[in-house]
């Protein structure tokens, strides 16, 4: 918590410096979250929802000493399916969704000098309710 405090500080003296700059605070742990807690209604499998794709062993499907690429460790036949490419990674689905939520602008803070909120300009519009969930987060947190 200090440190998203100083964070905001920082931000608001380079918003007074830099008037003109539009900078823009995202909170990925939020967006994350969002996917996270409600991974059936994005399309992914709730039994591999903590699991990689790509990995070995346990019920991650991950060990450090046996990582994606090395000889012998399988790959899952619909990565779609799941949120972690190999445990580390997410999969290009789950980033697209990160991605909406952040374009929405539902988990960027991004207060002004003046205390009036920016706001995020987005042409982006999605069919999938990854934008709703990051409201139902920010509601729960």
């Amino acid at each position: 918590m200090l440190h998203n405090n100083h964070l905001q500080q920082a931000l608001m003296e380079l918003r007074l410096e830099f008037p003109h700059v539009q900078i823009v605070y995202g909170d990925y742990y939020k967006a994350f979250m969002a996917l996270l807690r409600n991974p059936v209604l994005l399309g992914f499998r709730k039994e591999t929802q903590m699991k990689a794709c790509c990995g070995f062993g346990g019920p991650y499907n991950f060990h450090p000493a046996m990582m994606c690429g090395n000889q012998g460790i399988k790959v899952c036949l619909n990565p779609t399916e799941y949120i972690h490419w190999d445990g580390f990674h997410l999969i290009q689905e789950a980033l697209k969704h990160i991605v909406e939520v952040f374009m929405s602008g539902r988990v960027n803070e991004q207060p002004d000098p003046q205390g009036s909120q920016l706001q995020v300009c987005s042409e982006h519009k999605t069919n999938i309710s990854a934008v709703e969930l990051a409201d139902m987060t920010v509601l729960q947190d």
